[in-house]
């Protein structure tokens, strides 16, 4: 081995890369540098195209940037994103606690975000914890629109994703000052009814907001102090509002996917009555939502019910 090591062509190689490599290495830190140049143009907020495949709405910036003025106001999109609060400025959470339930959100694959600041009976009827945050749900489109019909029926609101900020520019400074999407805009699409969904009937009792505050008094002050849906309902129809059984019957609602609960038109009434139960086929006791499942086995056969379920 010692032999090759003073043969003429290796010492030749060793002392050509010992004079070419500091060479080398100040050309590819000058063309670094001017790349990097070039990437970070002088608008601080201008995207770097290879940085930003993890978060479409995600600035990327020059390291040098400022993110906030001197009173602590946001100075671009990303930086109003991480922006401190009791809820985040945009959601990035499935249910996020605050002082009175909960913010709740879903992400259809349709694009933008649901939002509905839920009560405990919300919470309680969409199956989140009451008690702690819970996380986004990720790569499963299918389950997180399924999620986004059933928080559509308590009433959630839609905005669209990034929001548009450009609209705010004559605002100057305060372009950023607002808190959360909700105080920063308008919804796109708004819920302009008070809902309940109980579980007696799988109906629903249903009253416009307008409605609602003029009637005003202990009624309307009551809505958000029920302690389940079937107490909402019966604060709504004290309010002056609706119940219903069926999805045809309720024009006001037809905007919203019933799921389960909407039967089909031979089988929609407003009101359904056994005969003929033999008291062997009714387990005592029996609770409420087994007895409706039931009963619709029950009334498939011909002439066991007046009305079939």
């Amino acid at each position: 081995m010692a032999k090759y090591l003073h043969h003429p062509l290796v010492i030749m190689l060793a002392l050509s890369f010992l004079l070419l490599f500091p060479i080398y290495s100040i050309w590819f830190y000058t063309t670094s540098e001017a790349q990097l140049q070039i990437d970070v143009v002088p608008d601080d907020t201008k995207r770097i195209s290879h940085q930003v495949a993890s978060d479409p709405y995600q600035d990327v910036i020059a390291y040098n940037a400022s993110w906030f003025d001197a009173d602590g106001t946001p100075l671009f999109y990303s930086a109003w994103r991480v922006r401190r609060g009791l809820v985040p400025p945009e959601p990035s959470a499935r249910s996020t606690l605050t002082r009175h339930g909960a913010r709740v959100a879903c992400w259809p694959s349709t694009g933008g975000v649901w939002i509905k600041h839920a009560d405990v009976v919300d919470l309680d009827f969409l199956g989140l914890n009451r008690l702690r945050d819970v996380p986004r749900h990720l790569n499963n489109p299918t389950a997180e629109d399924a999620f986004c019909k059933k928080l559509t029926l308590n009433g959630a609101e839609w905005w669209k994703l990034p929001p548009d900020f450009e609209s705010r520019n004559a605002l100057g400074a305060d372009k950023f000052a607002c808190r959360t999407l909700e105080e920063c805009f308008a919804p796109d699409i708004t819920n302009p009814y008070l809902i309940a969904w109980p579980e007696a009937l799988l109906s629903t009792c249903y009253i416009s907001k307008k409605q609602a505050e003029a009637a005003g008094g202990d009624a309307l002050g009551g809505y958000h102090n029920a302690l389940d849906m079937e107490e909402r309902c019966e604060i709504i129809r004290r309010l002056g509002g609706r119940e219903c059984y069926c999805r045809k019957y309720c024009a006001e609602l037809q905007f919203l996917d019933w799921g389960r609960r909407d039967p089909d038109d031979e089988n929609c009434g407003e009101m359904f009555e056994l005969r003929d139960i033999e008291d062997g086929y009714l387990p005592d006791p029996f609770p409420r939502r087994e007895l409706i499942n039931w009963a619709r086995k029950f009334c498939a056969h011909p002439g066991r019910c007046l009305n079939s379920l």
